[in-house]
């Protein structure tokens, strides 16, 4: 599996995205990657969690309000892993699943935000579906929450 450098860009999910999509491309060169190339469908989330420590959670999952029936389905998984404390800074490794559920073959890393009133992660997102209503819920050995209040158009 690969491991990306403490700090995850858009260039990282975009060589991943062509890899995975079999464009024959070479290496990538992240300085020379304009925002305009980086592909609409990579996001980055910020989630606020409340109960980040407490209930140890392990990942979230990504929920997309279908457009058929108008419930709330899930498209994709992002697996916490391990905690990292690096020059008095923590970090939270993941790793993003596709729909089926099989993993990408990259752990990327974020800093746990503790400056607020509850931890806050900034996680890279790639939809895999079509642009819509997203909403997500977290889960933990005991099960899974509910889904969040708020939703988010991507």
């Amino acid at each position: 599996m690969l491991r990306a450098v403490r700090f995850a860009t858009p260039a990282v999910l975009l060589a991943t995205v062509l890899v995975l999509t079999s464009s024959g491309c070479g290496a990538i060169d992240p300085a020379q990657i304009t925002p305009e190339l980086i592909p609409e469908h990579v996001k980055v989330l910020r989630l606020q969690l409340p109960t980040f420590d407490q209930d140890a959670i392990q990942g979230v999952w990504m929920w997309r309000r279908s457009d058929v029936t108008g419930e709330f389905e899930a498209v994709s998984e992002i697996r916490l892993t391990d905690s990292v404390v690096e020059n008095e800074v923590e970090f939270i490794e993941y790793e993003l699943l596709d729909p089926a559920g099989n993993s990408l073959g990259v752990t990327l890393s974020a800093e746990v935000d503790r400056t607020g009133p509850m931890p806050e992660l900034s996680l890279w997102f790639i939809r895999f579906t079509l642009p819509g209503e997203f909403k997500a819920s977290v889960y933990n050995a005991a099960g899974e929450s509910g889904l969040s209040a708020e939703s988010i158009v991507l």
